[in-house]
C-alpha cells in the first residue's frame, strides 16, 4: 500500500473519531486538576518542502478517575494556545515555568502548581557552587520525595497531615536558604547555581500549591511521561506532512494513550469504535470514550 494512501486512511480514521474529542476534553477539564506540557514537532509547510516547528500539547486528567489524556497539535507555541484550549477552566494546573502559561494563572480560580522535578534538575545540573550548599538542596528535595512516596500509600487526610508536618518545613527551609545564600553572595551572581536558586524563588507560591490538596502532586511527571511516545515516535516518522496530519496524530494519540493508561487494548478499542461510531447516537457519543468503553466491555463479560 502506498504511503499517500496510508496517510489518507490515517487522517480519515482520525476524522471519523474526532467527535470523541469534545466529550474527552470536557471529562478532563471537569476534574479540576490538570497536568500539561508540550514538545516540538516538525511540520512541512505547503510548497517548498521546508519544515517549521509546530507543537504537540498534552493535557492529562488528575484528581479522582481514570488518567485520561488529550493531545492537541498547533503550528506554534504562542501563549494563547493553552488558554484557547482551556477556555474558562477553573482549578489546578501542573506545568513547567513556561511564560506562556502566565496569563492562565492570572485568572481567578486558576492555581499554578510548580514542578519540583524541574527545580531539582536546575540544582543537579548547576555544579558551580560550594559542595555543601548544592548537597543541601539536593538532599532536601530527595527527602521531600521520600515523604511524598510514604504519604501516597494512605488516605487523603493522611497525605495532607504528612505534607503539613514534614514537607512544608522542607519547602520553607529551601526558600529561606536560597534567599540567604543570594543575600550573602555565597555563589557568583551569574553562576548556574545562582540561576537555580533564582528559579526556585521566582516560582513564588506555586512551589507550595501541592501542599494544599491531596489530589495534587509535587511535579508535572504525568504530562512529561505522556509525551514520551511523541518524543520516541518522531524519530521514526520525523515530521507532520501537513496540519491535518498533525491534527490526526493528536486525535489518535489521545485515544490510544488513554487506552494504554487505563489498561485497555488500543487495537480492540479502535477496531470496535471505528466500526460503530458512524451509527452511534450523537447524544450518547461519550459512551465510546476509552474508560466507558472498557467499563461496558467488562460488564458484558461478567456472567449473568
Amino acid at each position: 500500500v502506498g504511503r499517500q494512501t496510508l496517510s489518507r486512511l490515517y487522517i480519515a480514521s482520525a476524522e471519523a473519531l474526532s467527535p470523541l474529542m469534545a466529550p474527552l476534553k470536557a471529562e478532563i477539564l471537569s476534574r479540576g486538576v490538570i497536568f500539561t506540557d508540550d514538545t516540538p514537532v516538525d511540520l512541512i509547510e505547503p510548497g517548498g518542502g521546508k519544515t517549521t516547528t509546530g507543537r504537540m500539547w498534552v493535557y492529562v486528567a488528575g484528581g479522582d478517575g481514570p488518567p485520561l489524556r488529550i493531545f492537541e497539535f498547533t503550528r506554534d507555541r504562542c501563549k494563547k494556545r493553552p488558554r484557547e484550549f482551556l477556555g474558562d477552566y477553573r482549578g489546578f494546573i501542573h506545568a513547567d515555568a513556561y511564560k506562556g502559561y502566565n496569563d492562565l494563572f492570572q485568572q481567578e480560580g486558576v492555581f499554578e502548581c510548580a514542578c519540583w522535578m524541574h527545580i531539582r534538575r536546575k540544582f543537579f545540573e548547576a555544579e558551580d557552587a560550594p559542595p555543601e550548599l548544592r548537597q543541601y538542596f539536593l538532599g532536601a528535595i530527595g527527602k521531600l520525595y521520600q515523604w511524598e512516596r510514604i504519604a501516597a500509600r494512605f488516605k487523603p487526610e493522611t497525605i495532607l497531615a504528612v505534607r503539613r508536618k514534614h514537607l512544608a518545613p522542607l519547602v520553607e527551609g529551601m526558600l529561606a536558604r536560597a534567599k540567604d545564600a543570594l543575600a550573602r553572595n555565597e555563589v557568583l551572581p551569574k553562576s548556574a547555581f545562582a540561576g537555580a536558586m533564582g528559579y526556585l524563588l521566582n516560582l513564588g507560591e506555586a512551589v507550595r500549591t501541592f501542599l494544599q490538596d491531596p489530589r495534587l502532586r509535587p511535579d508535572n511527571g504525568p504530562s512529561e511521561r505522556a509525551l514520551r511516545p511523541v518524543a520516541i515516535g518522531r524519530k521514526n516518522w520525523l515530521f507532520a506532512g501537513c496540519k491535518a496530519g498533525g491534527d490526526a496524530t493528536g486525535i489518535l494519540l489521545s485515544l490510544v494513550q488513554s487506552c494504554r493508561a487505563i489498561g485497555a487494548d488500543p487495537y480492540d478499542y479502535l477496531a470496535d469504535v471505528l466500526a460503530r461510531i458512524q451509527g452511534h447516537p450523537a447524544n450518547r457519543i461519550a459512551e465510546l470514550l476509552p474508560h466507558r468503553w472498557l467499563a461496558a466491555k467488562n460488564a458484558a463479560a461478567k456472567p449473568a
